[in-house]
């Protein structure tokens, strides 16, 4: 039997990967637009490539990828976390939280989403970003919200759709533990 081969788009991921490593952004960003012109709209090429952008400090760019990816249908919820991101690094609390509500209305599950809608309401809340460097950020999940705190400062977000049984709760996760 033949071995299996990794996607096309997998591949030109890797490869700009590997160039952007090395400092060649400019043909990271040529490989995936390369990939773009074979494979034609690919959500995972799209998001690498509003990576790319967003490495590059190109918001404009970046946000054009993310939006492509959301309107193929594609992996939204990276695709509007991503963008969650972007709004976060810009400074734009307010929709920061926004996107990342939306991703994790798709995955409310995904202990990264919660992370990113936790930094969000830190940069949005000013009593929640109270010598946050000092203090360790803790969310923990209960059936239909989920809880954000620092050392007894707490925000608190309800998520629709609820979990749907209590065994898919999860306990409390620290950043570190994500790595």
């Amino acid at each position: 039997a033949l071995p299996t081969v990794a996607p096309v788009e997998d591949i030109y991921i890797a490869l700009s990967t590997l160039y952007a490593q090395q400092g060649e952004l400019a043909l990271a960003g040529e490989t995936l637009q390369q990939g773009l012109d074979r494979v034609g709209e690919s959500s995972p090429l799209l998001l690498a490539l509003g990576r790319h952008y967003l490495a590059l400090a190109d918001y404009s760019l970046a946000q054009e990828q993310y939006k492509r990816v959301i309107a193929l249908n594609g992996d939204a919820a990276a695709a509007y976390a991503a963008l969650g991101d972007m709004y976060a690094r810009r400074g734009d609390g307010d929709s920061a939280v926004v996107q990342f509500q939306a991703a994790l209305a798709l995955e409310p599950e995904n202990a990264t989403y919660h992370l990113g809608l936790a930094e969000a309401l830190d940069m949005r809340c000013p009593t929640f970003r109270t010598s946050m460097s000092e203090r360790p950020l803790r969310v923990s999940f209960e059936p239909s919200a989920a809880t954000y705190s620092r050392s007894g400062l707490r925000a608190r977000v309800i998520m629709r759709p609820p979990f749907s049984k209590l065994s898919d709760r999860s306990p409390r996760i620290s950043p570190s533990q994500l790595l």
